[in-house]
């Protein structure tokens, strides 16, 4: 029960802290979930993804800027978890990439190299 509070009190430290960026949106998606929901979710996610309960809370307080990341597997899990597509788990998205960009920009740095 001790527990449950500490990370019920990391949870709540967390909503005053808002003008910081976290990389994703697990503590977003926690404090949407009711009381008794998010308490089971604190509790028994890092279980679920088998992972120790300091990596998983050190993952919702991961910060935009630093270059941990959490394993695609466990991403895929958390978001299977809430419901949600993995690109909606990051604050932030890189552009997307597609066949024809990439393939334009070949062609063009081909041409490049060829007419200098």
């Amino acid at each position: 029960m001790i527990k449950t509070l500490s990370n019920m009190q990391k949870l709540n430290e967390m909503k005053q802290k808002t003008n910081q960026e976290y990389k994703y949106r697990i503590l977003e998606f926690l404090k949407e979930l009711p009381t008794v929901d998010k308490k089971i979710a604190i509790n028994r996610l890092p279980i679920a993804l088998e992972v120790p309960r300091p990596t998983f809370t050190a993952w919702c307080y991961l910060k935009e800027e630093e270059s941990r990341t959490i394993p695609a597997e466990k991403l895929y899990q958390l978001a299977t978890y809430f419901d949600k597509e993995v690109k909606e788990m990051f604050t932030s998205t890189p552009d997307d990439i597609s066949y024809e960009q990439i393939k334009q920009e070949y062609e063009n740095s081909q041409q490049e190299k060829f007419n200098v």
